[in-house]
């Protein structure tokens, strides 16, 4: 999980007091418990599919690519959406907080989902 969070050129990024934010906290000892589950069934599955982009283009013009701001470096989190909207026409939008924008900042990530949902 270190290296998955590195960005392309292999820095770590940097969290505020180097610690998790506060509202995951209690999550973080299921998160561990959980990654076996995550990473066979979640995240291996997610990143050996391809993205129907035919489809996507179609329908771009209702896209919107949600991305996390604090996770603006690492390419692992942000990057398919950033490339989906290049090979699409899609447009990405950023949101609060990071990957998990909407527990780390449900009141900001609420907001900015509403407004998005308006356009």
């Amino acid at each position: 999980m270190a290296r998955f969070s590195e960005t392309p050129d292999g820095r770590k990024p940097e969290r505020a007091g180097g610690e998790l934010p506060a509202s995951i906290r209690p999550m973080a000892s299921r998160m561990t418990a959980n990654m076996p589950v995550f990473l066979e069934h979640v995240l291996c599955p997610f990143s050996s599919s391809a993205p129907d982009l035919d489809g996507l283009r179609a329908a771009a013009g209702k896209l919107l690519l949600g991305v996390g701001r604090e996770s603006a470096d690492q390419e692992a989190l942000v990057g398919p959406s950033r490339r989906i909207a290049e090979l699409t026409g899609a447009e990405t939008l950023a949101f609060p907080g990071g990957h998990v924008g909407c527990v780390e900042h449900p009141e900001e990530f609420a907001k900015a989902l509403l407004s998005a949902m308006s356009r």
